[in-house]
């Protein structure tokens, strides 16, 4: 029942009340990766039993998680007896042109048009109660469908409609005289239009209302519908099974809400000519029913809704009931770390929300950083969170996003700019009056350059207000900066007993990416500590949590520690495989660790025997532009080291040529370098 809970999370129910996939949610990424994998333990079961047949229709709906997780569902399993076939439009291919593609997995079959022989073959089967077909009329239908068998159903269909065809109990005639007179649209859409005109009136109206909807629509929608414009329930039950006889609609035999049936167009060309038969204002107005109606329907389930609801109210010009469920769409997207989904939904709706809504932009914006923070994208995480403080009237969120600015001016080196900005980000906590908020803004600007006393107050009363507050989370993030500033003091007891109090808080909060963070935090303790071997263990640990949740910039720090306490012990072929795979990284993400580690492959270089180069490639990154205080200590100490070794002279010499090199350059041919050996 437990796997079931969180796979149903996972794709859009919503099981957040029940007890293990609301401690499983205190981890985006820890949930998704876990959910996925009962998903995988499903099919790997089903398959032992009998080889596997799934079949997805209209994948050119899916929304983008969807498809990622179909994908990766066979991608995962390509040595299970498991067969999926998906159909889809081309229009799949315009919003995901390469989906697919590149995989062995993976083959798609382009569906041609039905050759004339097929065709005929097709009449024949259609209409096997006619003891004789007319050539004229197999010709006429041949012709006409060019080759696409929905085509030729529907225009079927239509000559019924006309009385061409008559449709016995034992067996159908042909009316000839019908058939010379008879005009057929040239297109498919014609005819549906013509099948849709000859309608009465009342079953045109209730097909158009349903349109709305969408393809899958239900009674109890259709019946409130109806009601606004003055039609009984009965009634539109009766038009309903009328419309199911002409084979307009079909009756599902399941259905999304309890006590409703659930229709669905024959054909999603038919449902999109009836609703294009609407006038737009009609639209408009149908489409807030069907939005108030969804809220109604769903219940406690409005959130596995919100969507649609959204689609709606935006569809009827309802944009600030449109934003506000689309907000609530994104927030349930990054419950599961679907961010890339909830990072559009969260832009859908600021594109959407009116210019002098400022609370709700800057809120918005305050969410697209955030999102932006977490996927590593620090360019567009600035410009938002700058952006979002500049709009917000609301001191709350002015200090979230002043407090996200100045993390991430951190995360780039622009130390000056972000001590700045975390001092502005508290004066706007205190202004809120939110203790949490207020206890985070505190916690993130002691970094700052305020006076020893005034920073130790700031943190006691950071950790004071978390405790007050309940948020192990914040707990753990206040008792970690004090164990860095008990550290930078080289007061390592105290930090290995401030870390370990945090340790534990992470781990009860099930938190994984918080737990990695903390393991690296007592690793870089031992190190500064002198006892690099006993930071081997919690950095192995931390690496795998970051890479079972998907936490780039998690693995990429953890990596380059991996890489400076292997060279520590003397394991340097560990160091190189560790180091090389935090710089990809890192200049994939342009983060500020890349000259850090240039530093560090200097430091293995020199520990090699490689002493001039390694002392020039110091020399090179410690030039670089605004590195932050834990760099240039680590630095300090590399250089302080090496003057006992080698010499003042001779080390202030290579760090000089160093100086004159390029960065970025030297980055890039070292990365070469340690990837090739």
């Amino acid at each position: 029942a437990e796997q079931a809970q969180l796979i149903g999370q996972l794709v859009g129910f919503d099981f957040s009340d029940v007890p293990v996939v609301q401690e499983a949610l205190h981890d985006p990424e820890s949930f998704q990766a876990r959910a996925l994998r009962h998903l995988g333990e499903y099919f790997i079961a089903a398959t032992r039993q009998n080889p596997v047949f799934l079949e997805v229709e209209d994948i050119h709906w899916a929304d983008e998680r969807s498809l990622d997780l179909l994908n990766n569902l066979v991608r995962e399993n390509t040595k299970l007896p498991f067969f999926m076939i998906c159909m889809a439009r081309p229009s799949l291919y315009d919003r995901r042109p390469s989906w697919g593609e590149g995989q062995d997995f993976h083959a798609r079959i382009a569906l041609d048009p039905l050759s004339r022989l097929d065709t005929r073959r097709l009449i024949r089967e259609i209409l096997k109660k006619v003891s004789e077909i007319p050539t004229d009329l197999r010709d006429l239908i041949a012709d006409r469908a060019e080759g696409n068998p929905f085509y030729v159903e529907e225009l079927i269909k239509a000559l019924i409609d006309d009385g061409v065809i008559v449709k016995g109990k034992e067996e159908w005639t042909v009316a000839g005289e019908r058939l010379a007179n008879v005009r057929v649209p040239s297109t498919l859409t014609g005819v549906l239009q013509a099948r849709l005109d000859g309608l009465p009136a009342a079953h045109r109206a209730l097909l158009q209302r349903a349109s709305v909807v969408g393809r899958v629509f239900w009674d109890t929608a259709a019946v409130a519908l109806s009601a606004v414009d003055g039609v009984s329930a009965r009634e539109t039950e009766a038009i309903l099974d009328e419309l199911r006889e002409r084979e307009m609609i079909l009756l599902r035999e399941e259905t999304g809400f309890g006590n409703t049936n659930e229709y669905v167009f024959r054909h999603a060309i038919l449902r999109d000519v009836t609703f294009g038969s609407l006038p737009p204002r009609q639209r408009r107005a149908y489409h807030g029913e069907v939005a108030r109606w969804l809220i109604t329907a769903s219940g406690q389930r409005v959130g596995e809704y919100a969507t649609l609801i959204a689609d709606h109210f935006e569809k009827a010009g309802e944009a600030g009931e449109a934003v506000r469920f689309l907000e609530q769409a994104g927030d349930r997207a990054l419950e599961v770390s679907a961010l890339a989904e909830g990072m559009g939904l969260y832009e859908r709706a600021l594109e959407i929300v009116p210019a002098k809504d400022t609370a709700a932009r800057s809120a918005l914006l305050a969410h697209i950083a955030e999102v932006a923070y977490q996927r590593g994208d620090l360019d567009r995480c600035i410009a938002s969170s700058e952006e979002a403080s500049e709009l917000a009237e609301d001191p709350a969120v002015r200090s979230q996003a002043l407090e996200l600015l100045g993390r991430t001016l951190y995360a780039r080196g622009d130390i000056e700019r972000s001590r700045q900005v975390l001092n502005a980000a508290v004066d706007a906590a205190r202004e809120s009056g939110d203790a949490r908020v207020l206890a985070s803004a505190l916690s993130g600007s002691v970094r700052g350059d305020q006076s020893p006393e005034l920073r130790d107050a700031q943190l006691a009363e950071a950790l004071a207000l978390a405790e007050k507050s309940d948020d192990l989370g914040l707990q753990v993030e206040c008792l970690s900066t004090q164990s860095h500033l008990q550290t930078v003091a080289e007061d390592f007891q105290a930090g290995r007993e401030t870390l370990q109090r945090a340790l534990e808080l992470a781990r009860k909060s099930g938190n994984r990416r918080l737990l990695g963070r903390m393991l690296n935090n007592t690793a870089n303790l031992e190190q500064l500590a002198g006892s690099p071997a006993a930071a081997l263990e919690p950095l192995r640990e931390a690496l795998a949590i970051m890479h079972d949740i998907g936490d780039r910039q998690g693995a990429m720090v953890t990596n380059c520690t991996l890489g400076e306490a292997n060279i520590a012990v003397g394991d340097y072929n560990a160091a190189s495989r560790y180091l090389a795979d935090s710089l990809e990284e890192g200049i994939a993400q342009r983060h500020y660790i890349r000259p850090f580690i240039l530093g560090v492959i200097g430091r293995m270089d020199v520990e090699m025997g490689e002493v001039e180069k390694g002392m020039r490639l110091l020399g090179a990154a410690r030039l670089w532009e605004n590195l932050d205080e834990e760099a240039i200590s680590v630095f300090n100490a590399y250089v302080a080291d090496w003057r006992e070794r080698f010499g003042d002279e001779r080390v202030d010499t290579l760090l000089a040529e160093g100086a004159k090199l390029d960065a970025e350059q030297l980055i890039r041919e070292e990365f070469e370098r340690l990837k090739s050996a």
